[in-house]
């Protein structure tokens, strides 16, 4: 007999925008301000000073070894899957299975955490599985989560209200995460420039000394981030409030129906 079963697989993000560029600023501000002490030592007296040396190697082999765990960890997170199928979900790791059949689901919590978005957590006698709302084309894995639990009479384990607007929520976290994608590379080419022009205009137009140019370098490289994040926000809050009114707007008629 011919399997008919589809399945759907969803993963994490390839991009954490945020995260990655600012670990990217503090690691490149990082870099340049270990190398002060140094440089000091080698413009005042003409030679570099040992202990200044070793601490530089230390501290810079010490950032090289974290992003090298952080290198890998991405990677980890990344050969996570959350499969869909027409009757059951299950989430695959390298080291563990699990999964839920859509019959066995007794509720579905939907759990904030401020700042990120929070997880969705599906509930059976035998366990439990959290999603985070960190997937890769997360409005399709709701939606397809919530046909599949009305289909099997499931409908009352959700939290309508609140997975609703989780759903509506996701299609802005959709538009927010290709912007990243996008803005990623871009993001980060600013914030060099930025840095180097913060360095000249220190040194052109103030008349900083070489430790406080660097000083003030270094929080320009984070300049670029914040304005995005300001953008993306308004961006954000503007979608979301759209959606709103698009979901009340259609409640309103369907009660008038």
């Amino acid at each position: 007999m011919m399997n008919t079963d589809t399945r759907k697989i969803f993963r994490l993000q390839r991009r954490f925008l945020y995260t990655e560029v600012i670990i990217t600023a503090v690691v490149a501000g990082v870099f340049v301000l270990s190398w002060i002490p140094s440089l000091l030592s080698f413009v005042t007296y003409g030679i570099v000073i040992g202990s200044a040396l070793r601490a530089a190697i230390y501290v810079n082999s010490t950032i090289a070894a974290l992003l090298f765990f952080l290198f890998f960890f991405k990677r980890e997170l990344r050969r996570v899957e959350y499969i869909i199928t027409d009757d059951r979900i299950i989430r695959k790791s390298p080291y563990k299975i699990s999964l839920i059949r859509f019959t066995d689901v007794l509720r579905i919590k939907l759990v904030k955490t401020f700042p990120s978005r929070g997880f969705l957590v599906l509930y059976s006698n035998d366990g439990s599985i959290k999603v985070p709302l960190y997937l890769e084309e997360l409005d399709i894995f709701l939606e397809t989560l919530r046909k599949n639990l009305e289909a099997f009479g499931k409908a009352s384990a959700l939290d309508l209200t609140g997975f609703r607007k989780a759903e509506g929520n996701s299609a802005v976290y959709m538009k927010a995460y290709r912007r990243s994608l996008d803005a990623f590379f871009p993001l980060i080419g600013f914030s060099f420039l930025v840095f180097a022009a913060n360095f000249l205009i220190a040194e052109e137009f103030w008349g900083m000394d070489m430790v406080r140019q660097l000083f003030w370098a270094v929080i320009g490289l984070f300049f670029p981030v914040c304005a995005y994040a300001v953008c993306d926000w308004h961006l954000n809050h503007m979608s979301s409030s759209g959606a709103s009114v698009k979901d009340s707007s259609i409640s309103d008629n369907g009660r008038d129906g």
